[in-house]
């Protein structure tokens, strides 16, 4: 839901600022000048959504994994943890504040490391379908922060953005949920 709401808010963001190209925000129509605020704490609702995703991935495939898979979505988990925690500042006492910062850098790094390596394992074990294991790699924050720059020729960054984050981290929670009524039965322990 996170990632659902993520990007719809980015698409409302962008059709409110290059549908009306408003000089502030008492130009907008009464209902994009209620969401634009909210656009600018949209992370808040992709980053729950990113961690309850990464909890489940480890809950569906940990008897297919062992410590690699394990310490991956650990460290996943945690660099999430801190990016939230970084955006959590920021929002309350602004982006000039430097405390963030050293929430949102190591955040940055460990979450990008722990998403690559999830997403390798969630390849490999094949639990989830492939494109799963994918969508965590791009998920990635450093993937997230410059892939929409390279296809900014398609669409604007600020719309595409939002919906590739979002729609990917939404697909993830889609390929959780529709697992998890198929149980797969774990391998036989020797």
């Amino acid at each position: 839901m996170g990632g659902l709401v993520y990007a719809a808010l980015g698409l409302l963001s962008f059709l409110g600022l290059y549908l009306y190209s408003p000089m502030a925000l008492g130009d907008l129509p009464l209902g994009f000048q209620y969401i634009m605020p909210i656009t600018d704490r949209s992370l808040l609702f992709v980053l729950p959504g990113a961690m309850g995703a990464i909890a489940g991935v480890h809950a569906l495939q940990r008897a297919y994994y062992g410590l690699v898979g394990t310490l991956a979505s650990l460290i996943a988990f945690s660099g999430v943890v801190l990016l939230l925690v970084g955006a959590v500042i920021e929002i309350l006492w602004g982006p000039t504040f430097d405390l963030s910062l050293l929430f949102l850098v190591p955040g940055l790094f460990i979450s990008t490391i722990g998403l690559l390596l999830l997403g390798a394992i969630t390849i490999s074990t094949g639990v989830l379908p492939w494109w799963c294991g994918t969508l965590l790699i791009l998920g990635s924050p450093f993937l997230a922060l410059f892939l929409p720059s390279l296809l900014e020729i398609l669409l604007p960054y600020e719309v595409l953005h939002p919906l590739l984050v979002g729609g990917g981290w939404a697909l993830v929670g889609y390929a959780l949920l529709r697992q998890a009524r198929v149980r797969p039965t774990p391998p036989p322990r020797v």
